[in-house]
């Protein structure tokens, strides 16, 4: 099987049949949006769902087609990046995708670094070149003044999977890289004490080496909670979104081009606080991830003994006091456009309209709340909620701040509800 599986990726890099699967790699700092996009060869073989990268890379060397391969995926990656930028919009497409090279291809300059550099630069997709740790173990000089090119020329240089073990840390001075990649080894099982304080020196010396981070293989909540403590700019995993088909990606393209909330990728179930106290609250609302970063690095982290009425904070204490509250309906919002950002069940139930209907919108799209005014108490105003049917209900709307930027409202129902 193996040998008829060679024979399958050789037929694939002769043929152009070599296909590009996209991972995500997201920006922790700005709401989980697209930093880059990684491109991924891929080569289907029958009986087997996909054949392993490594495998199409090992057969590309051994027949000499690595330029080849690469060949193939630019062509996949720049069209659809291409595409990606046309249906979502250049801000929310990421700066552009990164690539794959071995070693071997840079240590003199080729047609394949003539290819790179030249539809980068013509299409304006910027390109990041990612280099194996264990790559640099053979680095000469030669491969040095390659690199120095591609960088002079505007390709960004990574290091990947960083932390196997195949190089000491003075080898990162060997080419001009601008990006670790750290291996999922290095960060996983981070309940270890041990493990979480190897690694947070390992992030603290690399950001004072004015290095950018990015951890791989995050497939943890719980991981990926502390590595936003931790500083990580930039994370990748399945936890966020598995390697996805050119249809998936422009599928997500054209929903991003629609609706900011679609525009990022969260963590799969978000994180669920189960909220207690009314009959409309059984079930579980789920906060953006964006807001879970904010009160790790700003809640707890910074702000643990702040005054529960500073308007300008809130710790994850506080914020999990007010959801375990006795209400109707709660609502994330941006103070600034005063869009949806992540809702409860409650209040899709309490207006009438599904979540995905809510979300990226605002009260006034909508039509939803008719102001009546009345200030009930600092922080508190009396609205009416108009729903899908034509319901009006009288309630309450109570503002919490987060972080300066964002509202929790919470919402009660203050008499029975009239129907018009």
């Amino acid at each position: 099987m193996s040998g008829q599986i060679a024979d399958v990726i050789r037929t694939a890099l002769e043929c152009d049949g070599i296909t590009v699967a996209y991972q995500p790699i997201c920006d922790l700092g700005g709401n989980h949006h697209v930093a880059w996009w990684e491109a991924l060869a891929r080569c289907d073989a029958p009986g087997e769902l996909a054949v392993d990268p490594i495998r199409i890379v090992n057969v590309a060397r051994r027949h000499g087609l690595l330029d080849e391969l690469t060949r193939q995926v630019l062509d996949h990656a720049f069209a659809t990046i291409a595409d990606v930028r046309e249906l979502a919009g250049p801000a929310r497409a990421g700066r552009g995708f990164t690539i794959n090279l071995e070693a071997s291809q840079l240590h003199h300059w080729g047609a394949a670094l003539d290819s790179v550099v030249e539809r980068s630069r013509d299409s304006g997709i910027d390109v990041m070149v990612e280099i194996t740790e264990r790559g640099l173990d053979a680095w000469t000089p030669a491969h040095r003044a390659v690199t120095e090119r591609l960088r002079e020329a505007g390709i960004s240089l990574a290091i990947d999977d960083f932390g196997t073990g195949y190089a000491a840390l003075g080898s990162l001075f060997h080419a001009p890289v601008d990006t670790i990649k750290i291996d999922r080894s290095m960060a996983a099982s981070l309940s270890d004490p041990r493990q979480r304080i190897l690694l947070e020196r390992i992030i603290t010396t690399l950001h004072e080496l004015d290095f950018s981070l990015v951890v791989e293989g995050v497939d943890s909540a719980s991981d990926l909670d502390q590595l936003m403590a931790l500083g990580v700019e930039f994370v990748q995993g399945h936890l966020l979104s598995e390697p996805m088909t050119h249809d998936a990606v422009l599928a997500w393209a054209r929903r991003a081009g629609t609706s900011p909330h679609d525009a990022t990728f969260q963590p799969q179930g978000g994180w669920s606080v189960p909220l207690t106290g009314s009959a409309r609250s059984a079930n579980p609302l789920v906060l953006t991830w964006r807001e879970r970063a904010r009160l790790v690095r700003e809640g707890d982290a910074n702000c643990a003994d702040a005054p529960t009425g500073d308007p300008a904070v809130i710790s994850a204490a506080v914020l999990d006091a007010i959801l375990h509250g006795s209400f109707d309906g709660v609502v994330l919002c941006d103070r600034l456009t005063g869009e949806y950002l992540e809702v409860s069940d409650s209040f899709c139930e309490l207006t009438g309209y599904a979540r995905s209907e809510i979300l990226g919108r605002t009260s006034i799209d909508l039509k939803i709340v008719v102001p009546d005014g009345a200030l009930l108490q600092p922080g508190a105003l009396r609205n009416t909620i108009v729903s899908r049917d034509g319901t009006q209900r009288t309630v309450e709307f109570t503002h919490q701040s987060l972080a300066g930027e964002f509202d929790v409202v919470i919402i009660r129902e203050v008499n029975d509800p009239v129907t018009e």
